[in-house]
């Protein structure tokens, strides 16, 4: 699980919001995108949720 669904508001996590929606539809180009362009608080949370190394393993093969 990224984070917890309570833990965060769609509004000021739009692209978290955007990755959870692309993981449902199982659209990884979009995963891929989007994790590309997480930065400030939400790649804090997204960090904090998923681990520090995992995060940056996902980012580093989504820019392969």
């Amino acid at each position: 699980m990224l984070l917890r669904e309570a833990a965060v508001s769609t509004a000021e996590t739009p692209r978290i919001a955007e990755l959870r929606s692309a993981l449902d539809r199982g659209d990884l180009d979009s995963v891929r995108r989007t994790l590309l362009t997480v930065d400030g608080r939400e790649a804090e949370l997204l960090q904090e949720g998923m681990g520090a190394e995992a995060f940056e393993r996902a980012r580093q093969a989504a820019a392969s």
